[in-house]
Parts: C-alpha cells; sequence; structure tokens
C-alpha cells in the first residue's frame, strides 16, 4: 500500500514539474524549430447593422438615437433598424420623426425580444450585427 501512495505522490510531483517548467521548454522548442512569418491584416471599415428592439421605449429612443446616430463611424457603413414590438406609446412616432436615411423603423405586432430581433435579423444587411438596447446611451467611440 505504501508503494502506491509513493507511486501517486512521485506521478503528481512530476507533473507539476512538468506543467511549471517542462511545457513552457517544449512550447519554446517548438516556436524555435516551426517559426512562421505573420502577417498583419489591414483593417478596413465593416457594415454595420444596428438592432435595436424596443417596446414602449418612448421615454429613451430618442436619446439612443442621437447616440447611435452621433457614433465616429463611417456614415455610408451604418444602418439601424428599430424595431418596434406592438409599442402602444409614441415610440413609432419618435422613431419617424427622425429624417436621417440610416434608422429604419419596423414595426411588429407584439411577440416578445425574440421575435422582434429575428425579424431583423432577416432584414439585417451589414456584415457585423450589433445587439443594442434602448436605455443605454452610447459613448462616440463606441
Amino acid at each position: 500500500m505504501q508503494d502506491i501512495a509513493v507511486s501517486v505522490f512521485a506521478l503528481s510531483a512530476v507533473m507539476i514539474v512538468y506543467t511549471i517548467v517542462g511545457y513552457p521548454l517544449v512550447l519554446a522548442l517548438l516556436t524555435a524549430v516551426r517559426r512562421r512569418k505573420v502577417e498583419p491584416r489591414q483593417w478596413s471599415p465593416r457594415t454595420v447593422t444596428v438592432l435595436l428592439a424596443v417596446q414602449n421605449g418612448e421615454a429613451w429612443i430618442a436619446r439612443k438615437l442621437e447616440s447611435l446616430l452621433a457614433l465616429d463611424y463611417p456614415r455610408s457603413l451604418l444602418h439601424i433598424l428599430v424595431l418596434d414590438d406592438g409599442s402602444t406609446d409614441e415610440t413609432p412616432r419618435v422613431v419617424r420623426r427622425v429624417t436621417d436615411p440610416r434608422v429604419e423603423l419596423v414595426t411588429l405586432p407584439r411577440g416578445g425580444k425574440a421575435r422582434a430581433l429575428n425579424a431583423g435579423l432577416a432584414r439585417a444587411r451589414g456584415d457585423v450585427l450589433f445587439f443594442t438596447d434602448v436605455r443605454q446611451p452610447l459613448h462616440p467611440q463606441s
């Protein structure tokens, strides 16, 4: 029984030493042997569709749209879909007052946030999808 305990202890000690010392050494040797040059990709802006599902967001929608339209991002690459989930307040009217062509209102019957977002996904045309909520305005550098 004592031989088994000593063997388990020794194996555990070897594994700890390998993890702390051996594995980093193996990685260092592999990187020395297999050097590959990494070419950085050139960044280019992508088209972005903002999906904003809202239900009865009259109190926040104007400020949210202002913050979205003020984002420091190329105007031609930004598309904002306001997905109105059966609002009973003046949310759709507030959105319609925004004349910026980047803002599109999609009026839906009440069906919940998931259904509204699915409807938005079907209309989204951006390379990048940005999901956001109505209550939090965004910093222009977001």
